[in-house]
């Protein structure tokens, strides 16, 4: 007979799930910005350096970029008959390309994330998990369509790029993949039968989602928006690169932007940090560009395309009343501070502050000086459990 296992009452909560998952966001955060600040203060001496105008311009075309990412959403829900308005499609874009940078495959697992956004605007789970899965696809149609007449050029006139050549081969497979996923589904073909047999427990869920109406005209609409994210992009190097003051060119600005949307897509963690500001920076170089000029137009166009949006993320999540996120900042501040009274009392003195501190005082006011500031700080970490 086999022994039922029984979960703990307290490993069921999903509060301290969420409490859980909040702290581990945070830990990467601050383990993310350690090991970025040398890239983070580049970027603020570039664009200290760079054409003030050109800055503002692309501030301006990232804002564009969010509506279209938010516009996206919209469409993609609008395929199986869903309304979903654009302001919250924006803020759920924002909010997931945030966590994206944390968790692996960041750029498809976090389509997982924020459901309740959608639950606001009377979608269901379901719903909301196929029009994410749409989202997805029309965002990585677009890719493909970009990248082939790119690459075309690009191993015509310049050779036969490896890395590059890798990364397309695997998004072409993985979009080919996705859509065979949906017509089988839809269609019950092998897909659908294979998982009639092993999960038919999930066959209620893809007959929920073969009963949403799907629009195939406007699901082009959707990936004609997701080729416009693409142009953004292309134009947002175009940018960095006359920013910087050198000649910026067309060709050179649609060939590093596809390889790093490329390296983005494949890339398993950090949203390809590293990877793609070498190879950016390293594809520049190759249009004549100077390493200088390359590194530091790959920096600020990283500031548009990457850190603007990651930025207004941490906003998006400030815009709700009682978030977990907000409401856990000031028990870490008081915990903080708490620790830092504890170890402040327990640690020995510097000599000379405390010559200081007995001529002006008496040793007593020095003890129970140094005793309050070790209960107090046993008080706050007290509080900050409350």
């Amino acid at each position: 007979m086999v022994k039922k296992v029984r979960v703990p009452l307290v490993a069921q909560s999903k509060t301290l799930w969420k409490v859980i998952l909040t702290l581990l966001f945070i830990l990467f955060f601050v383990y993310f910005i350690k090991n970025e600040h040398l890239e983070i203060n580049n970027i603020v001496r570039e664009v200290k350096r760079a054409n003030q105008f050109y800055v503002l311009l692309g501030i301006m075309i990232t804002l564009i970029y969010l509506v279209f990412q938010g516009l996206l959403y919209v469409y993609s829900f609008r395929t199986i008959q869903i309304k979903f308005d654009l302001f919250s499609a924006v803020i759920l874009f924002l909010k997931r390309n945030l966590i994206s940078v944390f968790i692996p495959a960041g750029t498809f697992s976090s389509l997982t994330f924020f459901n309740k956004e959608l639950e606001k605007n009377k979608i269901s789970r379901i719903q909301a998990y196929y029009g994410s899965y749409l989202f997805a696809v029309a965002s990585m149609v677009s890719v493909v369509l970009v990248a082939i007449p790119v690459l075309i050029y690009l191993f015509v006139h310049h050779g036969y790029q490896k890395l590059e050549s890798v990364a397309f081969f695997v998004l072409v497979l993985l979009v080919a993949f996705l859509l065979y996923l949906v017509y089988s589904v839809l269609k019950k073909g092998f897909v659908y039968e294979i998982i009639n047999r092993y999960r038919p427990d999930w066959i209620i869920i893809i007959e929920e989602i073969r009963s949403q109406d799907f629009k195939l005209r406007t699901f082009i609409s959707a990936c004609l928006i997701s080729f416009l994210i693409e142009i953004t992009g292309i134009i947002h190097l175009y940018i960095a690169l006359k920013a910087i003051g050198v000649a910026p060119s067309v060709e050179a600005s649609m060939a590093g932007y596809v390889i790093m949307v490329l390296l983005l897509s494949v890339s398993p963690f950090l949203r390809g940090l590293g990877a793609i500001e070498v190879s950016m920076t390293y594809l520049l170089v190759k249009y004549n560009y100077s390493l200088v000029d390359a590194a530091a137009s790959t920096l600020l166009f990283r500031f548009f395309e990457f850190w603007l949006p990651l930025v207004f993320g941490v906003f998006a999540f400030l815009t709700k009343r009682g978030n977990l996120f907000v409401r856990l900042v000031p028990v870490l501040i008081i915990f903080t501070l708490g620790i830092v009274n504890i170890v402040s009392a327990l640690t020995p003195a510097i000599p000379t502050r405390m010559k200081l501190i007995e001529v002006l005082f008496s040793r007593d006011i020095s003890v129970f000086s140094n005793y309050t500031v070790l209960a107090f700080g046993v008080v706050l970490l007290i509080l900050s459990l409350y």
